[in-house]
């Protein structure tokens, strides 16, 4: 008999460790909202003390802190304890992604971000252990047996090769996280000599898609560019309460594309600065996007107290000069010559 996971709406105790006060603030409002319970660090020695305390289900680090490495700090929870951890980064570099990954963590979620991403990336991180006790995953067409070792897809049974079967093994055994490529090509390859690569990888991948595919050529495998692959989450079972689907006139998409650190800088002292000014507005637009999710229809769905609704609503003001401050700031570090001070021509005229 195959039975299917679903994720039950459960609290979830977080550590959340960021620097930025306003994003921490609306953070911890937000996750507090819909029935979880936060604690916030604001710096690598805090965070280390609390994860130490709480014992969170699931740690939530920026890779900016101010007084070490994000990865300096992952490093040493995963050192202590197989806590759960997700990684908040600005950065689109999948290098940096990957040395997330490769440190140890569990997943990772890009700036700016929905609240309702956040929230099923900590649903499934901290239901991981379940995921990895269940036998039987079922994902539309694809059913996987992890102890019979077998697969059907629209109920026919496909054939794997060995390398096939662990690759699929190790990617249902977290699903809904992201596995990075070396974490693949150590489980596809138990007995590698070296000469593995990541093009090796993605043939194989690449064998696995065709045959996981359903009649319309879809299958769960999902590519994160540069980083690796996740196997996706049946819809609704790490959602979560709060996991409703954005709008495409959401605050992210409604402000454009934030800046990208790498691109959007020259050298030297400079580029400090400049990459130090787009980590600083990803974090406000992403509190710009929580603060509109919890006052929006989004957040009454989800079951966001009217008191939560308020305090959001109240902290709009104070978020909005921010991000013109820290815009205004983007181009002054990041346009050589540029002076803030000069009119534009449209204001010298008339």
């Amino acid at each position: 008999m195959t039975t299917t996971t679903h994720l039950e709406p459960t609290s979830v105790r977080v550590l959340v460790v960021d620097d930025d006060q306003l994003l921490g603030d609306a953070l911890s409002s937000a996750l507090e909202s819909l029935g979880h319970r936060v604690r916030l660090a604001r710096t690598a020695a805090t965070g280390r003390e609390l994860a130490r305390e709480i014992d969170p289900d699931v740690v939530v680090v920026d890779l900016g802190l101010p007084d070490a490495d994000g990865l300096e700090l992952l490093g040493e929870i995963r050192d202590q304890s197989a806590v759960p951890v997700l990684v908040l980064t600005g950065s689109t570099d999948p290098a940096r992604r990957v040395e997330a990954l490769d440190a140890g963590a569990d997943d990772f979620l890009g700036k700016p971000f929905r609240l309702a991403e956040l929230e099923a990336r900590l649903r499934a991180l901290a239901r991981r252990p379940e995921l990895r006790s269940s036998t039987v995953t079922v994902h539309g067409a694809v059913t996987v047996d992890r102890v019979a070792r077998t697969v059907t897809v629209e109920g026919r049974p496909v054939h794997l090769t060995p390398i096939e079967w662990r690759l699929l093994d190790a990617l249902v055994a977290r699903a809904g996280l992201v596995v990075s490529h070396r974490a693949l090509i150590d489980a596809g390859w138990s007995d590698r000599h070296g000469a593995e690569t990541v093009e090796s990888l993605r043939v194989h991948i690449r064998s696995l898609r065709s045959k996981l595919a359903d009649a319309e050529g879809s299958t769960p495998l999902r590519t994160e560019a540069g980083v690796g692959y996740r196997w996706q989450v049946p819809h609704g079972a790490a959602a979560g309460a709060g996991a409703v689907a954005s709008p495409s006139g959401s605050a992210a998409a409604a402000a454009g594309p934030a800046p990208h650190a790498d691109t959007a800088v020259g050298g030297g002292v400079r580029r400090t600065e400049a990459e130090r000014a787009a980590h600083d507005l990803h974090n406000a637009l992403t509190a710009l996007e929580v603060a509109t999710f919890m006052i929006g229809a989004e957040g009454a769905q989800a079951g966001v107290s009217a008191a939560a609704r308020e305090s959001a609503l109240q902290r709009l003001p104070a978020l909005a000069v921010r991000i013109r401050e820290l815009a205004d700031r983007l181009v002054t570090t990041s346009v050589p010559g540029h002076d803030p001070d000069r009119t534009s021509p449209q204001e010298d005229t008339g």
